[in-house]
């Protein structure tokens, strides 16, 4: 059972990563106004510096996209908690095991569903948030 000592731990826990999750939006934003001011005062002939500026932009826009994918997560978490359907299982609406919640507050499946949402076509492709039918 969730206590109520218990939720606004939970509550500040998620407060907290999405904090650090919107700075590191931030870096990412740095990052990626750095590599192209790199590019835009410089004339790039050399095929390696352009694969290499590509690559970058690559990885940049890869962990952009976990970015916002994690603060979304995180969003949701304070909405049903907000809601008061925090702590349920999204698939089943049973109780999620505390300790579940300490190691991950933005879990929103049971480990029974998330097992299965796991196995679902798609989850795998990179369709994480939600299966495909």
């Amino acid at each position: 059972m969730l206590t109520p000592e218990l939720l606004e731990t939970l509550r500040q826990r998620l407060l907290q990563q999405l904090d650090g999750l919107h700075a590191q939006l931030g870096a990412d934003d740095l990052a990626e106004q750095a590599t192209r001011d790199w590019r835009g005062n410089r004339e790039v002939h050399d095929p390696g510096e352009v694969a290499t500026a590509s690559a970058v932009d690559d990885v940049v826009a890869g962990r952009e996209a976990l970015h916002i994918r994690d603060a979304l997560s995180l969003e949701a978490a304070l909405h049903r908690l907000a809601l008061g359907d925090y702590g349920h299982c999204v698939d089943c609406n049973e109780a999620i095991d505390s300790a579940r919640l300490l190691v991950d507050p933005a879990t929103e499946r049971c480990q029974a569903c998330q097992a299965a949402f796991e196995q679902s076509p798609g989850f795998w492709a990179g369709d994480r948030l939600a299966p495909t039918d």
